[in-house]
């Protein structure tokens, strides 16, 4: 069974990505104006980027699992196709991170010890608990997705849609759960698996309701107005969270944006094909940018710190920004067309058919 590729949806992937750059470029800047101080508030949406892209993930994985599940070679196809989208880039820049790096910085090679726990992404787990830790630090999302991948065809070869509904459901309380306890623990439920795990099942149940034929291609204005109000409500909340110290929001705000980028990703997979917006997340540049989204995750604070290292004083922060944006894109692409695309050629000895037309993350 072929799989309809939405060519919107690496608009929103770029999107995602360009969220994040936004947050981490302004997170640690201080300002004096009202007006700088304003935009550093509203960037800190940004940081949501990596609840989009869980959704993302949560739909787009498993849709593909579900088309394929009856088929032959089911995990060796998946986990294969997986590995060699998201190894050779992870263990590229941790080579550069860990060895490189310190012979430009004159610096020491970290300790095996502070370097194991990212070659076995478990990263994570040493930011939930505070543990010192030597690595790119942004890496704790793409932990958290790699255990995703490794549990979840587990769950879609063994159970049914229905029974799969149950486990979302559950996953979600559980998330909640373990938010709670966390934050009564003084850990920090952000970098942890479980605590997180409700904006990937989030995504996948998209996926079931398009299997099971329950998508309204015609009611795409009510997912939008959904999207807009849940997330409005969540930063809302989370203003009132900084003023009133809110107990539940820290519990609830990320599946809140879990189920604000739900309906966000209902709503742009239902635009008309010739609508404006379609043709804004469907155009050229951010689809360019979206196939290469990965890249610009891996790759944001090193062209950060090199911008922020040729605008030295700061003073113009646009054109830093500019400029920003400029490298690790630069960078992205490269390393896309002279490195990952070779191993991307060899996902086709992993799939069924040549026919089978997938959207791939």
């Amino acid at each position: 069974m072929g799989i309809q590729y939405y060519k919107n949806l690496d608009g929103l992937r770029a999107i995602a990505a360009l969220m994040v750059v936004l947050f981490h470029f302004f997170q640690n800047l201080e300002f004096e104006t009202t007006l700088m101080s304003s935009i550093k508030s509203l960037s800190v949406f940004g940081r949501s980027g990596v609840d989009l892209f869980f959704v993302l993930s949560g739909f787009l994985i498993t849709r593909i699992l579900l088309a394929n599940k009856d088929k032959a070679n089911y995990f060796r196809n998946f986990y294969g196709r997986r590995t060699l989208r998201i190894f050779p880039l992870y263990y590229f820049f941790l080579f550069l991170y860990y060895f490189v790096k310190p012979i430009i910085t004159s610096t020491e090679i970290p300790s095996i010890e502070h370097q194991v726990y990212f070659y076995l992404y478990l990263q994570n787990i040493l930011q939930t608990f505070s543990i010192d830790f030597v690595g790119p630090g942004h890496f704790w999302s793409l932990a958290i997705e790699e255990h995703f991948y490794l549990f979840w065809p587990l769950l879609i070869y063994f159970f049914n849609k229905n029974i799969l509904k149950k486990v979302i459901v559950f996953s979600i309380a559980l998330a909640l759960i373990l938010r709670c306890y966390f934050l009564i623990k003084g850990y920090d439920p952000y970098y942890f698996t479980l605590t997180r795990i409700d904006g990937l099942t989030i995504g996948a149940f998209i996926s079931i309701m398009e299997i099971q034929g329950k998508i309204k291609y015609n009611h795409n204005t009510r997912h939008g107005i959904l999207s807009l109000f849940i997330l409005t409500l969540t930063l809302a909340l989370g203003k009132l969270n900084q003023s009133l110290g809110l107990s539940i929001y820290p519990i609830v705000k990320y599946s809140l944006f879990g189920f604000g980028y739900f309906h966000l990703i209902l709503f742009i997979i239902t635009l008309r094909p010739r609508s404006y917006l379609n043709g804004l997340f469907a155009s050229k540049p951010l689809i360019f940018m979206g196939r290469i989204s990965y890249g610009l995750y891996v790759y944001q604070f090193f062209a950060l710190d090199i911008a922020a290292y040729l605008a030295r004083n700061r003073v113009n922060l646009f054109f830093e920004f500019i400029l920003s944006i400029f490298l690790l894109v630069f960078f992205a692409t490269l390393s896309y067309y002279l490195f990952e695309v070779r191993f991307l050629k060899l996902k086709s000895y992993f799939q069924n058919s040549k026919k089978l037309s997938v959207i791939t993350k």
